[in-house]
């Protein structure tokens, strides 16, 4: 099994925003790779839409192992144990362990959340530097901000 075949397999555990299915494998493609991730496009083979695109980042940690070899006898193995077993590492390029363990305890963000940020941004006038608290106000001066 190639890389991409395992991003497409990870993809069938999640579900279409819009109708609840989940993905199949075909409904992963590939739009871009680089040298260490890959970036698809996920449309929804029940309803047709767009989930959006994802980037995904590789880093290939060994070679696959015989006990890859055993894994399909039988007995269910998750994406992550696969994954493992295939020496492949997908990370979030942006999260660090410590930005993760960070947000563990925090609620989910709900989309009344993500609603009230978008109204307040809108909102903002010539004079939002009010909302930047006073300490990091202090060291911005107009030629940071240029």
């Amino acid at each position: 099994m190639d890389t991409f075949q395992i991003i497409r397999q990870f993809f069938t555990k999640m579900d279409c925003r819009f109708c609840g299915e989940n993905f199949a494998a075909d409904d992963i493609h590939m739009v871009g790779r680089g040298e260490n991730y890959f970036v698809v496009a996920i449309h929804c083979h029940e309803c047709g839409k767009h989930n959006g695109d994802a980037a995904v980042g590789i880093e290939h940690v060994g070679q696959a192992g015989a006990g890859v070899m055993g894994l399909g006898q039988g007995s269910p193995v998750d994406m992550e144990t696969l994954l493992k077993e295939l020496g492949i590492l997908i990370e979030d390029p942006e999260l660090t362990e410590l930005d993760i363990e960070r947000f563990e305890d925090l609620s989910p963000i709900k989309e009344d959340d993500v609603l009230e940020a978008h109204e307040f941004i809108q909102n903002l006038d010539s004079d939002w530097m009010k909302f930047i608290p006073e300490g990091i106000r202090q060291r911005c001066t107009t030629t940071d901000t240029e």
